[in-house]
């Protein structure tokens, strides 16, 4: 029973390392694409299941971040809680 409970400590370990490192893939794909780096966006995983979250300035750009957190290897699903918000411009 005790090896069990290791070998149980030593899985989740290594789940939250794997959804750390999803994470930061997603992050680091957002960040170098141009149309998606400018944003904010939130990205939070669980067993391998992606949930974003924040703003965006279009339809486009939710389908856009969707399909890279799914096509990020280790992904099993992603969820999307952004909203379309339009553009804030400032005039001086």
């Amino acid at each position: 029973m005790r090896s069990y409970r290791i070998l149980c400590g030593i899985l989740a370990i290594l789940a939250v390392r794997l959804d750390a490192a999803i994470t930061a893939k997603i992050k680091a794909r957002y960040a170098i694409d141009h149309d998606l780096s400018v944003f904010g966006i939130s990205v939070n995983t669980t067993d391998g299941r992606v949930t974003l979250a924040g703003n965006v300035t279009s339809h486009q750009q939710i389908g856009k971040a969707m399909l890279i957190a799914m096509e990020t290897d280790g992904v099993r699903e992603v969820n999307s809680t952004l909203q379309v918000k339009s553009q804030i411009r400032t005039s001086l």
